[in-house]
């Protein structure tokens, strides 16, 4: 079976290996983002955290539109091919590579005619046009960049993986140290310096990546049916990952000021932790489970991710305990009302942690139309969620809310799997390659 050549053979020391060595450059990507972000905080004023904040989101919901999700899609494929036709694992690479290049041009001339219209007219705060022009030009570095580690991450290059996420997080600390040495203030400079680093990660990435698939001569076009058929789904469903984790900060900066978006955004950063322990689960997964078949197979790889899951998850709890020491001690008494918020906001993710290893399993059955069902559920809950608690609990609302979805979003995609993966295996096309 496909399974004792993949997981069994696999060792769990070489396993956990793989998974720490990545955590390793994720924790090292995010500790240096934290710090830039803490230094950010240190050098602008509330106010302005909370418009570099909407800077950040709307990069976040613009690597989205760019195609980033096309990147489960890439590996699930690429990584078929990996060990026996590289050429065309290459297709893929290069199939992918010009669809964000095409994007991200739309993109970025949508961006330079709507930033606008949707500062004046939509959320009537003019003082936002400038962080979302500036997010429109991040977000198209932040794509490539994320292209380049999809492919160390379908290759299985993982020293590579974690090198670059390494980079990531010392061009961001270079960016804004040069700023902080020299005292510079001014809003827009920082998030220029930001932009500017961006671009210098997406070098870094296609200077160290194979780049054979440049040159691949092969035809594109059902290597361009399979990616899309396949990553409409997951498309559908991260947009509305994107959108419903970052509508938090949009509603607050809709209903709220740009002082309560930055002190909630404080300890939403935060959470980001527990963010990359499970990227770096479904990194190293990813690539294995696609490779998975059979109804044991796939019932054996979501016991073992979620004993997995739970170990990853105690390593927070001291975290947990001491949220408002933590929270003051990182960013200052300038935010030291926000612990309770960062406890609520962590909980949740804690809870929900192991939903997430677990839900590769529909990847691995071809079925990635149920991330988007469930996040669908999701998203609409939380929206209404949002514009019924916002206006009146303001932050402390939206930490509830948040709470509450992660758990819901959790619950369903566990509830699904199990669904799917204890039905006969006649009913369900497992590892089957369709158009």
């Amino acid at each position: 079976m496909v399974y004792s050549e993949t997981m069994k053979e696999t060792s769990n020391k070489k396993l956990f290996k793989q998974i720490f060595m990545v955590l390793g450059g994720q924790t090292v990507r995010t500790g240096l983002g934290f710090l830039a972000i803490i230094m950010t905080a240190r050098l602008l004023s509330v106010e302005d955290f909370g418009l570099f904040s909407i800077f950040l989101a709307a990069v976040a919901l613009g690597t989205e539109l760019t195609g980033k999700s096309m990147d489960w899609g890439l590996v699930r494929f690429a990584s078929r091919h990996m060990d026996t036709v590289e050429d065309k694992s290459n297709v893929y690479f290069k199939t992918v590579f010009k669809i964000r290049l095409v994007v991200s041009i739309i993109i970025i001339l949508c961006g330079l005619g709507l930033v606008g219209f949707i500062a004046h007219d939509i959320f009537k705060k003019p003082e936002y046009e400038a962080p979302l022009f500036l997010a429109s030009l991040g977000t198209i570095a932040m794509s490539l960049w994320w292209f380049t580690l999809a492919v160390a991450q379908a290759k299985e290059k993982f020293t590579l993986h974690a090198l670059l996420n390494c980079s990531n997080g010392v061009l961001k600390v270079a960016a804004v140290g040069i700023l902080f040495y020299l005292n510079i203030k001014v809003l827009e400079t920082v998030l220029s310096a930001y932009v500017l680093s961006f671009f210098a990660m997406f070098l870094v990435g296609m200077i160290f990546i194979p780049k054979q698939f440049l040159t691949e001569q092969q035809a594109e076009k059902g290597a361009v049916s399979e990616i899309l058929h396949f990553s409409k789904w997951t498309l559908a469903a991260n947009l509305m990952v994107i959108v419903q984790v970052q509508s938090a900060i949009f509603f607050l900066g809709y209903f709220e000021d740009a002082t309560s978006v930055g002190k909630f955004s404080s300890a939403w950063n935060l959470i980001y932790g527990i963010d990359i322990a499970v990227l770096a689960l479904i990194t190293v997964l990813l690539p294995k489970v696609s490779k998975l078949e059979g109804q044991k197979d796939l019932s054996d790889y979501m016991k073992k991710s979620f004993l997995i899951s739970v170990v990853l998850a105690a390593l927070f709890i001291p975290v947990l305990i001491y949220g408002e020491e933590f929270i003051v001690l990182v960013y200052s008494d300038k935010f030291s009302d926000v612990g309770l918020i960062f406890q609520i906001l962590l909980l949740g993710s804690l809870i929900s942690l192991p939903a997430h290893p677990i839900s590769l399993v529909l990847l691995s059955m071809d079925q990635p139309k149920f991330f988007a069902y469930v996040w669908g559920v999701v998203l609409i809950v939380t929206c209404l969620g949002y514009m019924i608690v916002i206006p009146q609990f303001s932050m402390t609302g939206a930490a509830v809310v948040s709470f509450a979805m992660k758990i819901l979003q959790g619950i369903l995609i566990v509830v699904v799997c199990f669904v799917l993966v204890n039905r006969s295996e006649s009913s369900i096309p497992i590892a089957e390659e369709r158009l």
